[in-house]
């Protein structure tokens, strides 16, 4: 997750797809159209505020680990959750996982745009 002005498209317009979501607000899924392979999510309580990035969308992608694995209740059998690392079977809570200083970058950058 990070801030919409921090995403730069380097090629491209992306296209996006509406989807239902299990709470019910709804997501936006931003895909490539030329591939359609998804480069980043919307959550309808978000906006375009904050877009959640596919990793293999990145310039960049080589050192980025996820804080906490979520929905692994439907992962790939392969895939090996890494021992010590968070992981939920579905979504999580943010005040449990989140450090303060991300709660309160959240609630700033909500704030701003509404």
């Amino acid at each position: 997750m990070i801030e919409s002005t921090r995403v730069s498209i380097l090629k491209g317009d992306p296209k996006s797809f509406p989807a239902p979501s299990n709470s019910g607000a709804g997501q936006d899924f931003w895909r490539c159209p030329n591939c359609m392979i998804t480069v980043w999510s919307t959550y309808g309580g978000f906006g375009d505020v904050i877009r959640c990035v596919r990793v293999g969308a990145l310039d960049e992608a080589h050192g980025i680990e996820p804080d906490i694995h979520i929905y692994t209740a439907s992962k790939q059998a392969w895939f090996e959750i890494p021992e010590g690392k968070p992981s939920v079977e579905a979504y999580y809570r943010k005040k449990a996982v989140w450090s303060e200083s991300s709660l309160l970058r959240m609630r700033e950058l909500l704030d701003a745009a509404n």
